[in-house]
């Protein structure tokens, strides 16, 4: 394996999602398709996770690339999935059908179409 094939630059491609359009997501079960998930230990606000993903636009309904950071080592679930997501994706596996859902006071990710 070549650094290149793994090598993620968190700084481009895609926008980070806000606190708000976080909670739209979650809120409304909108479907987003996860397309990769970074270790990012060395940022300034503490280790995270930045997952990768497509969503619809709200405006124009495109799909486009976007990103959401969250803290590592608060959620052991969401820790454990986005351990497996991360290893399943870089074997080159399709991207992974999902939906963001507020559990409690987290954020989490369940599959695409269960409530």
């Amino acid at each position: 394996m070549a650094f290149w094939d793994n090598y993620q630059d968190l700084s481009g491609g895609g926008t980070y999602v806000s606190a708000e359009e976080k909670a739209v997501l979650a809120e409304n079960g909108i479907p987003l398709t996860i397309t990769g998930v970074v270790d990012d230990d060395g940022n300034k606000y503490g280790a995270r996770y930045v997952v990768l993903f497509t969503a619809p636009d709200p405006e124009t309904g495109e799909q486009e690339e976007r990103k959401v950071g969250l803290q590592k080592g608060t959620v052991e679930s969401r820790d454990r999935f986005l351990l497996a997501a991360q290893s399943y994706l870089a074997d080159g596996h399709e991207p992974i059908a999902a939906k963001l859902a507020k559990v409690g006071k987290s954020y989490v990710f369940q599959k695409a179409g269960e409530e």
